[in-house]
């Protein structure tokens, strides 16, 4: 299927009548809306200044490809669904004020979504059966705090940063996620038992409610005043940092494993960390090689491994 280019500046997606050609600067016509078989290119030809492009329905595309746009950077708007099938990439300098939901579609592997550093606020959802994606080597991945969500597929950050309001993995659909050393940011993480997660060297810092899914992972810092772990997980080292309130927590709702270090440190002797379980008079058990503490008390906590 041929391509589609846009062209004549700001205007609607939905408006092929006046900005979707098939070559670029080309001449437009009704024909030519993109579907999920057709590539779409935003690029020199596009327009001399800045324009706006407007998703104003629900939309779709093979590929999607903003190029150097030299004189005239698009802005992506609009609050209806995008549907991505095959890559994505984005340009330095351009504009975002779009929100709708951005869905990945693809049911192949080899996909790349590069979105340099653009800032995100959009529900964005890896929902291909047996679609694969990996973020580009220039790219972060910052959904500011909208849900970031893993349903099938498989993702690898490759060591790339990412920030979100929730990652999301809970749907019972087998996949994969590969993190790499990626460092990443979220308030909070919730995973199902059937994500195969490969973590590498991430640390992921979480603000709130941790659903580990009794997954093995690296480097986790809990922030904020009363984050809490879910289920029986296994860390390689587990940190909780204190804020500067009285009501500082860190509830467990399971057994936890730390194979090297625990750092639970309180903000000072005033304002400490209570660590506990999650129900009254059933203790939960830290087990870990190395425990750093200050300023911390426990409550219905079992101590255990050699840095008990």
């Amino acid at each position: 299927m041929a391509d589609r280019f846009w062209v004549g500046g700001t205007g609607n997606w939905s408006d092929a009548t006046n900005h979707w050609a098939t070559s670029s600067g080309g001449t437009p016509d009704a024909g030519n809306t993109p579907d999920s078989t057709h590539s779409v290119t935003f690029d020199i030809l596009s327009h001399t200044a800045a324009y706006t492009v407007t998703i104003n329905a629900a939309a779709s595309c093979l590929d999607m490809t903003c190029g150097n746009p030299l004189t005239g950077a698009p802005t992506l708007a609009g609050s209806s669904a995008l549907n991505v099938y095959g890559n994505l990439t984005l340009v330095a300098g351009m504009g975002r004020t779009f929100t709708g939901a951005l869905s990945f579609r693809a049911t192949t592997t080899g996909k790349v979504v590069d979105f340099k550093t653009i800032v995100m606020a959009s529900t964005i959802d890896f929902s291909g059966i047996g679609g694969g994606w990996t973020l580009e080597a220039s790219s972060s991945l910052n959904n500011g705090s909208s849900i970031l969500r893993s349903t099938n597929g498989s993702i690898d950050t490759n060591g790339r940063p990412v920030t979100c309001g929730t990652f999301d993995s809970s749907a019972a659909n087998t996949r994969t996620l590969t993190l790499g050393a990626s460092q990443i940011s979220c308030t909070l993480w919730n995973f199902s038992s059937s994500v195969t997660l490969n973590a590498g060297t991430s640390t992921i810092t979480c603000s709130g409610s941790f659903v580990g899914a009794g997954k093995t992972y690296y480097n986790c810092i809990l922030t904020e005043t009363a984050p809490n772990i879910q289920n029986a997980n296994t860390f390689t080292n587990l940190t909780r940092t204190a804020t500067d309130t009285v009501t500082d927590s860190l509830k467990l709702y399971a057994n936890q494993v730390i194979t090297d270090t625990l750092t639970i440190n309180g903000y000072s002797s005033i304002a400490r960390i209570l660590v506990s379980s999650d129900n009254l008079g059933a203790a939960r058990t830290l087990t870990a090689a190395t425990v750093v503490v200050t300023n911390a008390d426990f409550k219905d906590i079992t101590g255990a491994g050699a840095g008990n």
